[in-house]
């Protein structure tokens, strides 16, 4: 496999250098100089993204092959706090990203300060909801869960709530958090019947 297709997933400085730089050519049409916080942000998310994608195909193969079930988790609050930074940490690439990002001329906590915390709901079962799903990782069950208002198809509720608020939006008119958020229709014809 050449270096070229491993930038997607690579966990070194260079790798991640890279595919940051390619997200802010290629999916904000930006550069290193003509670009906003914003605009890093989410070129930093979809880098953090890429990786996590990689994983995740990994693991659906391996659950496949295992003939393995997997638990659904449905919830309409989730209280997760930060999402870029807490994908860092579970990936083991914080000090590998805080060099690629140097490496180009920027620092971590920069980017890092573009997210607010993604506190969904009033607290109680948002949190439970969020050691619900890290107990699963950490104990290598397969899961999946869902929260039904974030799969609104054009997003346009969570712009009008954005945009009501005051909040911060990047430059596609999307909260940066958005960057997270995988369309459903990506992953709805991959789903296997169940046993």
């Amino acid at each position: 496999m050449s270096n070229r297709e491993k930038t997607r997933y690579g966990h070194t400085v260079r790798d991640i250098a890279q595919d940051f730089a390619e997200h802010l050519k290629y999916s904000q049409d930006a550069d290193l100089v003509h670009t906003t916080d914003e605009g890093r942000y989410t070129a930093l998310a979809l880098s953090i993204r890429d990786r996590i994608v990689h994983r995740w195909n990994q693991s659906r193969k391996t659950q496949r092959q295992g003939d393995s079930k997997r638990v659904y988790y449905l919830s309409l609050e989730f209280l997760m706090g930060r999402a870029m930074s807490n994908n860092i940490i579970n990936l083991g690439i914080e000090e590998e990203v805080r060099q690629a990002l140097a490496s180009l001329g920027y620092t971590y906590e920069e980017l890092e300060a573009v997210e607010s915390d993604a506190g969904l709901g009033n607290g109680g079962l948002g949190r439970l909801a969020a050691c619900f799903l890290d107990s699963l990782a950490t104990l290598e069950i397969p899961g999946r869960s869902s929260v039904p208002m974030s799969s609104t198809p054009s997003g346009s509720a969570d712009r009008f709530k954005s945009s009501a608020k005051g909040a911060r939006t990047s430059s596609n008119g999307l909260p940066p958090k958005r960057s997270w958020v995988l369309p459903t229709t990506c992953r709805s014809s991959a789903m296997a019947p169940t046993r």
